[in-house]
């Protein structure tokens, strides 16, 4: 019995060593954040970093820029999603990979569509 506390006790101090060891290893780590992975064409694409942006890669006309906003050290980016495509935000310490698609609507919305009862647009 003494045995497995034992074993137990150290497990639990590597453990707590590797994970103190890891949350402090990066202090400037930066991110990048959008509201959501995968979008509709029309739909704002807001990304959210606390160390700017390197580069964006987009294929032509993917994104329209619509406005940037700082609030401190975080930088808010507002785009617009224009046409199919893929869009990859990154800097020096991470990157963002997000779709933009055409809406499909589900079989209930093209039945409620039927019946009358859909958005009309």
């Amino acid at each position: 019995m003494k045995k497995i506390f034992a074993i137990l006790a150290g497990l639990l101090l590597i453990g707590s060593v590797i994970g103190v060891a890891s949350v402090t290893a990066i202090p400037d780590s930066t991110y990048i954040t959008p509201n959501k992975i995968n979008y509709a064409i029309g739909e704002n694409v807001i990304v959210t970093s606390n160390g700017g942006y390197d580069a964006l890669e987009t294929p032509d006309g993917v994104l329209s820029y619509v406005s940037t906003k700082s609030e401190g050290s975080t930088l808010i980016m507002t785009w617009k999603a224009e046409k199919s495509g893929t869009v990859k935000f990154y800097n020096k310490n991470t990157s963002v990979l997000i779709k933009v698609a055409i809406d499909k609507p589900t079989p209930m919305q093209q039945f409620m569509k039927i019946l009358g009862f859909g958005k009309k647009k």
